[in-house]
């Protein structure tokens, strides 16, 4: 095409500058001043005379000189300036081009600036049918280099000049266009040649108006152009006709008529595709051989040479070509079909029936439209009927995802039961299985959970399956991806059956999310990978816009949606604006969008008996598998457990990886464990297993020594304070030692604040410091409150059973994703997982409620921490106590005969005198026995001082600082919990706990 240059279109070149011819020896300049000084000398027969004659000579020669200095300047001027000059020159030969570029593209545009300069709502910038004449026919194949309008004007002197002329000669990247009524044919492989042939009939189509041109197309692929007015046109001046050489559509009788072109007396346009040069018909006077992705050879015949004659040279140009998707040669049909019914150039589509039966769809439906559907390459299902007959959809074809928008009522899940049922009906369990998950009550798939297909329905009323299930699905995608490698095929259509499809189906996307938003990144990988793992999203949502990560939508090449309120939510899931202009009054009216073309569809309805009919009709030969495990039992024996290195505490749920393993306690990687929950939560249960386990010989395994207090306050302080003495100066380090404390926050909350204090210091020590001497801890408590808070700092591991709510869970140090409300007896979060704490010896054959109810030592029975004081044994006893006459009365109630005997005697000091040691008579047989309380001894205190040099001290009763008051001693004594407990200080000795009664 012929682009008018502008009128200042020639440049003329400038001369290069040369050097100016030498000037000749000023001779007689020279000899002047010689013939004078000699004449002055005859004349004067002065010597001086004859100086003057050496300046003619000198005079000369230095003016020769001075003339060639300015012309070399002269000319390194001129020649700076020619530089300058050129360079403007260049410069404006590129900016002359650069015009001529701009404005052949804006006169000829290509198919990729059509398409840019159109918005989704088909408003476009560049004006449609408005070609007239031989204007119509021309199309656009690519850009390349063509010739110039530009002229030069000017002597061609030098390097410079010639590389003007020669870049100006051509304009690059410009618009080749072709006149498409002398047949053009594109070559090369069917995908390339396809895309590059959408944009050519794209262009005939934006230049002619439907009541000028008709298209008829043969060959598959082209299902996007079925939505161009230009299809619907029975009769027209121009008929362009497309045949695709490479489709299996194309039967014998089209192919043999390709050779022949279009039909006489039609004006017609020709365009082939084929993947061979020599298939495209000789009516074809252009060929664009398409090499690789973006560049062809552009073959032309001469123009004088007759259609259907191949005698002549063809002339042969490389040209960059552009390449068009179906999706957007479909969205530009929709506004050239829109731009027409505005027109009146063509008639609305007929208007589809109110409803449709999921029985007439299919029969309706014929054997060409689902042809291969029992393939392993094929999902189609029948979903309605369009304007053409019956809608189907293929999610492997098409997909491999989908997305299904629709406002409330739309008929969403009618839809979706239809999809499943059609895809069921013509498939066999072997082939496809789906996964349905309604976060809106689960009624919308009841009815087809009875299809042996369906391995699973997950409902939002079921939260812990739902979180185990949909956690499962990334086990899934690894598991799939091992067996496509074991079977050393590269996606799942290479692997013929091995296993099937599996269709996930979720109903209100966007309530799934809210309830699980880690979820978002497990469905974005598998519509990323799902194609090739046979794993397929239909996902459905009410508000696509905002919900849907971009990611996730580029893989949703299949696009349904029933009515929305917003013209943002129908653009984003159709590209069109149409399921916004749906009516309420018309449910199941849907807008399908699917390679490239979009259509109108009344969604089929599906019954129970229908569904029924499915399920019965349908064989099962091998169960299916469905991608999670089953909850974990509420009771589970201990010795079921697989055997494990390590102390086996119960079974772990793994649901992202597919698979329930024992849960061990290994001391030497995961350190202590601090074990929460409430009252018959299962801790005492799980302190039993560790028992069990440490006191079961194992053959390879070194013994432990463990030792487990908690029903005994006395006893717990005697083991914790002993212990952590003895990390002090050094425990056995071969030896392996397990601590087991039970309610510790109790036996905390028992204890006054400096025997608090110094427990907690001693429990701190043996988490800081036991591990290194081969001493670990399991520690269960109720909460994490006051002063236990500060032991989870300290402990290695963290076992969460029940506890009262989610807050409590949180501030344990549990995960949210891990909470679980109403857990059972036993069952806890163990290292990120869900673990059922086993049940030791035969407590899991009894009632569910005896978990966690092990008995236990009553807190005030008694026990070994304490020996029995015998006064007997000890001259003379000192007992501060604060009732002294009723300790004097028990005392003697306990020795009948003593005073008879004289073996013993007892004397208050209540309400006595002051006393000197004199007055006790010491030196009679017998031990002797002082009872008073802490005022009286403070009274007789000469007395105590006196007597306390080898007299044994018993306190009891008494407070800290009443001991320290008596004995003047900063350290603690052992901690008494137990009514009738004392302490005694032997004489020079250290405090111990004793018994009286």
């Amino acid at each position: 095409m012929s682009v008018p240059a502008p009128a200042d279109d020639h440049i003329v070149l400038p001369q290069r500058p040369v050097r100016a011819p030498p000037s000749p020896f000023p001779l007689m300049a020279a000899l002047a001043p010689v013939i004078v000084s000699v004449l002055i000398w005859l004349v004067t027969r002065s010597p001086f005379a004859l100086i003057f004659a050496a300046l003619g000579p000198v005079i000369a020669i230095a003016s020769v000189l001075d003339s060639r200095w300015s012309t070399g300047r002269r000319l390194k001027k001129d020649l700076t300036a020619h530089a300058r000059k050129m360079n403007h020159i260049a410069d404006l030969i590129e900016s002359r081009l650069d015009t001529e570029r701009a404005e052949r593209k804006a006169a000829q545009p290509s198919a990729r600036v059509l398409l840019d300069a159109t918005d989704p709502a088909g408003n476009a910038r560049f004006s449609r049918w408005r070609a007239s004449g031989a204007l119509r026919s021309r199309v656009v194949l690519g850009t390349g280099t063509l010739p110039s309008e530009l002229r030069l004007e000017g002597a061609v002197d030098s390097d410079d000049t010639l590389a003007l002329r020669q870049k100006a000669r051509h304009v690059t990247g410009v618009p080749v266009p072709v006149d498409a009524t002398r047949g053009l044919g594109v070559v090369g492989p069917p995908t390339l040649a396809r895309a590059c042939a959408r944009g050519i009939l794209l262009q005939l189509c934006n230049a002619m108006p439907p009541d000028t041109a008709a298209v008829r197309v043969d060959g598959d692929g082209w299902d996007w152009a079925s939505v161009l007015p230009h299809t619907q046109t029975e009769s027209a001046e121009v008929t362009i006709q497309v045949r695709d050489l490479t489709s299996s559509l194309l039967d014998e009788r089209n192919a043999s008529e390709s050779d022949r072109g279009p039909h006489a007396g039609d004006t017609a346009i020709l365009l082939v595709v084929a993947d061979a040069i020599d298939s495209v018909p000789t009516s074809c006077g252009v060929v664009l051989e398409i090499s690789s992705i973006g560049t062809a050879l552009l073959h032309r015949l001469a123009p004088d040479v007759p259609s259907g004659s191949r005698t002549g040279t063809p002339r042969t140009q490389s040209i960059d070509v552009e390449l068009v998707t179906s999706a957007e040669c479909g969205q530009y049909a929709r506004s050239l079909a829109e731009l027409a019914q505005r027109r009146g150039v063509m008639h609305a589509p007929a208007d589809l029936p109110g409803t449709v039966s999921f029985r007439e769809a299919h029969e309706s439906a014929t054997t060409k439209q689902i042809r291969g559907a029992g393939a392993g390459t094929s999902l189609l299902a029948v979903i309605g009927l369009g304007a053409s007959g019956p809608a189907t959809v293929d999610i492997v074809r098409d997909g491999p995802h989908a997305i299904v928008g629709g406002t409330t009522g739309s008929g969403k899940s009618e839809l979706l039961a239809t999809w499943v049922a059609s895809v069921a009906l013509q498939h066999s369990t072997d082939e496809v299985n789906f996964l349905l998950v309604d976060f809106k009550g689960g009624s919308a798939f009841a009815p087809l959970q009875s299809l042996p297909h369906v391995v699973g329905v997950l409902t939002d009323l079921d939260e812990v399956a739902a979180t185990r299930a949909l956690a499962s699905l990334s086990a899934e995608v690894r598991y799939r991806e091992r067996m496509l490698s074991e079977l050393g095929c590269r996606d799942i259509a290479e692997a013929r059956g091995a296993f099937p499809r599996l269709v996930i189906v979720v109903d209100e996307f966007a309530a799934m999310l809210d309830g699980f938003s880690e979820l978002s990144a497990l469905f974005v990988d598998i519509a990323a990978r799902g194609r090739s793992l046979g794993m397929h999203l239909i996902l459905c949502t009410q508000r696509p816009v905002g919900v849907m990560k971009d990611s996730l939508l580029a893989n949703c090449g299949l696009r349904l949606s029933l009515r929305v309120h917003d013209r943002s939510d129908s653009v984003a899931v159709v590209g069109t604006d149409a399921a916004a202009q749906l009516q309420p009054d018309q449910p199941g009216r849907l807008i399908l969008a699917s390679g490239g073309v979009v259509s109108r569809v009344q969604v089929a309805t599906v019954t129970q008996p229908e569904i029924d009919q499915i399920t019965h009709s349908t064989p099962v030969t091998v169960p299916v598998r469905r991608p999670w495990l089953d909850p974990l039992p509420s009771r589970i024996a201990l010795e079921d457990l697989e055997p494990a290195d390590g102390i086996r505490l119960g079974l772990a749920d793994l649901p992202g990886m597919q698979r329930q393993d024992t849960a061990v306690w290994r001391p030497e990687v995961d350190g202590s464990v601090l074990v929460v929950g409430t009252a018959r939560s299962g801790k005492t249960t799980l302190l039993d297993v560790v028992t069990a386990e440490v006191t079961t010989a194992r053959s390879g395994h070194a013994p432990w020594t463990f030792v487990r207090v908690g029903t005994d306050d006395e006893e717990t302080w005697d083991v914790v304070t002993g212990l952590a003495a003895r990390l002090r100066t050094g425990l056995d380090p071969g030896q392996r030692t397990l601590l087991l404390i039970d309610d510790l926050d109790s036996i905390f909350a028992r204890m006054d604040d400096e025997y608090g204090t110094k427990l907690r210091d001693a429990v701190v020590e043996i988490l800081r410091d036991g591990p290194r001497l081969s001493l670990w801890s399991m520690l269960t408590a109720q909460r994490l409150t006051g002063s236990l808070g500060a032991l989870s700092g300290f402990a290695g591991a963290l076992l969460v059973l029940r506890v009262a709510n989610r807050q409590e869970h949180l501030m344990t140090g549990g995960e949210s994703a891990t909470w679980v409300a109403n857990r059972g007896p036993g069952n806890a979060t163990w290292r990120g997982a869900t673990v059922q704490i086993a049940l030791p010896g035969n407590s899991v054959d009894s009632d569910g409620d005896s978990l966690g109810r092990v008995p236990r030592r009553s807190r005030h029975g008694r026990n070994t921490t304490a020996p029995h004081y015998d006064f007997h044994a000890h001259a003379i006893t000192l007992v501060v106590c604060p009732f002294p006459q009723r300790r004097t009365e028990l005392l003697l109630a306990g020795n009948p005969e003593a005073m008879e005997r004289g073996k013993l005697r007892v004397a208050s000091l209540d309400g006595a005198a002051r006393l000197s040691v004199a007055d006790l008579a010491l030196d009679l047989p017998g031990p002797v026995v002082l009872i008073g309380d802490s005022e009286d001894w403070q009274a007789q205190w000469a007395l105590f001082s006196a007597l306390r040099q080898s007299a044994d001290l018993v306190l009891e009763g008494c407070s800290v600082s009443e001991y320290r008051a008596l004995t003047k001693r900063r350290e603690l004594p052992p901690l008494l919990a137990v009514p009738g407990h004392a302490w005694h200080l032997p004489p020079g000795g250290r405090p111990m706990r004793v018994r009286l009664d």
